[in-house]
């Protein structure tokens, strides 16, 4: 999907939940660039995500359908918010906040990527996952590589 941002503006209001990258890969632009075959074939599923504004206060999941979505940072490094379970791919591989890629093999990639989850102390901000695999934040409204997740 290429570099893609998560707002127009610098904000993380609403969360993933309201975000302009969800709606465009949920039903928009996005989603039209997926292949017919894959479209038909993906399912919808539910997905927890704290979609708070980022103001620190308490976390609040709300659940979200989603045909298309980003990983949260819980489903990749498990010990870092409460969005969700780590996905058995990245506890197979020992990744954690602190002990995220110890051989470029756990939750690195070519490039960094989006994560669906709010930085809950400062408002503006989601969490992505670096090239090397660490936990880093970024303002809603810059462009960052798009990894999306789907089931059938």
């Amino acid at each position: 999907m290429g570099e893609q941002r998560m707002n127009a503006t610098e904000t993380s209001a609403g969360g993933w939940e309201k975000s302009e990258l969800r709606s465009r890969l949920n039903t928009g632009d996005l989603w039209s660039l997926l292949p017919g075959e894959l479209q038909s074939k993906v399912k919808s599923v539910t997905k927890m995500t704290d979609n708070n504004k980022g103001d620190g206060s308490t976390i609040t999941l709300s659940a979200t359908t989603e045909k298309v979505f980003l990983l949260s940072s819980t489903e990749v490094w498990g010990d870092i918010n409460l969005d969700g379970t780590q996905y058995e791919y990245y506890k197979s591989k020992g990744v954690t906040v602190s002990k995220f890629d110890s051989n470029f093999s756990g939750a690195s990639s070519v490039f960094g990527h989006w994560t669906r989850s709010v930085l809950e102390y400062n408002p503006g901000f989601f969490r992505f996952v670096s090239p090397y695999g660490d936990c880093r934040t970024v303002n809603a409204k810059d462009t960052v590589n798009v990894s999306i997740a789907f089931c059938f």
